[in-house]
């Protein structure tokens, strides 16, 4: 299943596709941000968990963070935190799908931030989300400071048992007329968990 926002017109969609593809690869998989970066929430018998690979991912890193469980769903974020001139990201998050079902998805607030509406591919393939996200047009990239959230990805537990959720063929990318791969950007992932 493919969901994404309309882009403006069939060169717009040309360059984002393009420059994504230019772009994939590169990394480390792996964690979470945040001095708590666990979760659990019981509901009708099911307790559910996150698990951060890296709980307190420095400078120049994006990774999953929880923002909701409830019940057996789990809402996390792709935060990205101190990265300059980022323009557009191609990135998969990989899963069991014998463990955990992907359920949705919605905009960040990394891209947005610009008071630009960027363009999103969404798209579920067994296992895997493989997500696209790129600003319309040509103009700078957003600098991010404090963690910004890329995307928004919502998972259900399919039952008791774990699943890591991992980052790859990931990338964020800059503002130049051929965007290039921002280097040395820490990827971090997590463990969702029902009990």
């Amino acid at each position: 299943m493919t969901r994404g926002l309309p882009a403006r017109g069939p060169a717009l969609a040309g360059t984002v596709l393009a420059a994504l593809l230019v772009a994939c690869g590169g990394g480390s998989g792996g964690g979470t941000e945040g001095a708590d970066p666990t979760g659990a929430e019981k509901s009708g018998g099911v307790a559910l968990a996150f698990t951060a690979d890296e709980p307190n991912p420095g400078p120049a890193s994006s990774s999953l963070a929880i923002e909701t469980l409830v019940g057996d769903t789990a809402g996390l974020r792709v935060s990205v935190r101190e990265v300059d001139d980022v323009r557009s990201a191609s990135l998969d998050v990989t899963f069991d799908p014998a463990k955990v079902d992907f359920v949705d998805w919605s905009a960040g607030d990394l891209l947005e931030s610009g008071g630009q509406q960027p363009f999103y591919l969404v798209a579920e393939q067994p296992g895997r989300v493989v997500i696209g996200v790129s600003l319309s047009g040509s103009g700078p990239g957003i600098d991010v400071g404090a963690p910004l959230s890329l995307v928004r990805l919502t998972f259900r537990a399919l039952g008791p048992g774990s699943s890591h959720l991992a980052f790859e063929n990931m990338a964020l990318l800059d503002a130049q007329a051929v965007p290039q791969e921002i280097p040395g950007i820490a990827w971090h992932g997590g463990t969702l968990s029902a009990n």
